[in-house]
């Protein structure tokens, strides 16, 4: 009748497989540092934005003994439009104070894409989202910015192969020894992060967490790790996800 704002809050409780995720992956992070990767394969429809959400949280939230974050952003790269926008809500919903995400390609500024990126990486922005087709700036930014390499970030990439990459970020194809802005437009990120191996190895300060329903090999060539640590892989000894929801499972759940 006064006419006041009120605004109602509810609490998620993540289901089973939603936070074994989450917690076997922060273990895993706290105990090996910066620069590993992690494939999670969950069945569509399981939730994979909240878990998304959680672990760029999670993340940045995570401390090293001596205080200092242990990753100074978290860049999220999704492919959908609409997910674009539910994931960012999705993050914003957990964390409510300003200047926590920052979403490149939603940003009402002047600046290039590649400049906009290159200054949130710089003002260590803790959560930014960007697409498929900016991803290469974020990539470009990391391996050639002098003053990021002391810097530790975290890559949640969603459903990281679903989609082409657009990019003419020269730098990034200097690095991968690519010929044409044609050849790095063709390649999809995992493709991309697979080429980078190749050529001179994933950035030491960065982990990667894949997120994806039906992984093509590509992407457990570069995100899977050994069914056995201890052996090299090989037929008997495949990459393997890091943590699995299949399809079967989920549908015997409901």
């Amino acid at each position: 009748a006064e006419g006041r704002v009120h605004y109602k809050e509810s609490l998620i409780f993540p289901r089973f497989h939603q936070f074994e995720a989450v917690t076997r992956m922060m273990d895993a992070v706290r105990e090996e540092g910066p620069g590993h990767q992690y494939l999670i394969q969950h069945s569509a429809g399981s939730g994979k934005t909240y878990i998304i959400a959680w672990t760029a949280h999670e993340l940045i939230c995570m401390r090293k003994p001596e205080g200092e974050p242990s990753f100074d952003s978290v860049i999220v790269v999704t492919d959908r439009t609409v997910l674009d926008a539910q994931l960012q809500e999705a993050i914003r919903q957990i964390e409510h104070q300003q200047g926590v995400v920052s979403a490149i390609d939603r940003e009402s500024s002047s600046l290039p894409k590649s400049q906009q990126l290159a200054k949130a990486l710089l003002d260590g922005t803790p959560i930014i989202v960007v697409t498929l087709q900016t991803f290469p700036y974020a990539l470009e930014a990391i391996l050639t910015e002098k003053s990021l390499r002391n810097k530790n970030f975290g890559v949640i990439m969603d459903e990281a192969h679903n989609s082409q990459t657009g990019s003419t970020a020269g730098k990034l194809r200097q690095a991968l020894a690519l010929d044409s802005s044609e050849e790095l437009a063709s390649l999809t990120p995992d493709e991309l992060l697979e080429k980078l191996q190749s050529v001179r190895g994933l950035p030491k300060n960065v982990s990667h967490f894949a997120f994806t329903a039906t992984p093509k090999h590509a992407t457990l060539t570069v995100f899977g790790r050994p069914l056995d640590p201890r052996k090299p892989v090989s037929k008997e000894n495949p990459q393997v996800p890091f943590h699995l929801y299949a399809m079967q499972q989920a549908i015997e759940e409901g």
